[in-house]
């Protein structure tokens, strides 16, 4: 296994060189962060919840010693406001992977939770947080729609103007194969009886010592034209 920084174990109020130095914890945290997406997506799923959990205590104990030192540096008795922006989006960001994580699982109850504190966060330093409270906003629709036992076309159905067709099946419609084997059985019985009269003029033809003939076809019989008289001429 690949050794883990020494600066994850370290408690949120440690002073030491680099947890009291702003720019270096903020490299660390942001570090935490996208390793944690990395385990994430190759399905170290323990280690990466772990250092989103890191981030996520991290960040709001960095925030409190950059305020001590400002207080220290200004000699003011008043608490002043966080420095804004600085670790916010850090912050934002894990919350976002930590709400993605459970929605992935639907067996994680933790995801309201999750999505209630982060949205709560970003609420509170609108407006620079506005991409992440619309990513955590569209995990919360997602999660609301996956609870639903119905699909996207009922679930709109009444605020749509378009409806889908309702597909109907006939009840008394019967099989198209049982016709076409009906259809089929005439065929065969017109055939047959089609070729009985011309075995029977053939049989006839032979019984009576003529030549045999082939039957005139029916319905289409010639009529008799006018009779020319003939008359036979001498020289």
């Amino acid at each position: 296994p690949q050794p883990s920084p020494g600066f994850l174990t370290h408690l949120p109020t440690c002073d030491c060189s680099l947890c009291a130095s702003p720019v270096l914890s903020m490299v660390c945290l942001r570090w935490a962060l996208v390793t944690a997406g990395v385990k994430l997506a190759v399905g170290h799923q323990a280690q990466g919840l772990d250092l989103l959990q890191v981030v996520l205590k991290g960040c709001p104990a960095a925030t409190e010693r950059l305020t001590q030192a400002l207080q220290a540096s200004l000699n003011r008795e008043a608490r002043p406001s966080p420095v804004p922006g600085l670790f916010d989006e850090i912050l934002a960001q894990a919350h976002t992977q930590l709400a993605l994580e459970g929605l992935s699982q639907p067996s994680n109850k933790s995801l309201g939770k999750v999505l209630e504190s982060g949205l709560k966060f970003v609420a509170a330093r609108i407006p620079h947080l506005e991409p992440w409270r619309a990513s955590l906003l569209w995990v919360q629709a997602l999660a609301k729609l996956a609870g639903l036992s119905c699909c996207t076309a009922q679930l709109f159905a009444s605020s749509w103007g378009w409806q889908p067709p309702s597909v109907k099946t006939p009840t008394g419609s019967e099989p198209s194969k049982p016709r076409s084997q009906k259809h089929s059985g005439r065929g065969r019985q017109q055939a047959v009886s089609a070729a009985l009269p011309l075995s029977n003029t053939s049989l006839k033809g032979l019984e009576g010592g003529g030549p045999p003939c082939t039957p005139k076809p029916a319905g289409q019989v010639r009529q008799a034209g006018p009779r020319v008289p003939f008359t036979v001429f001498e020289e």
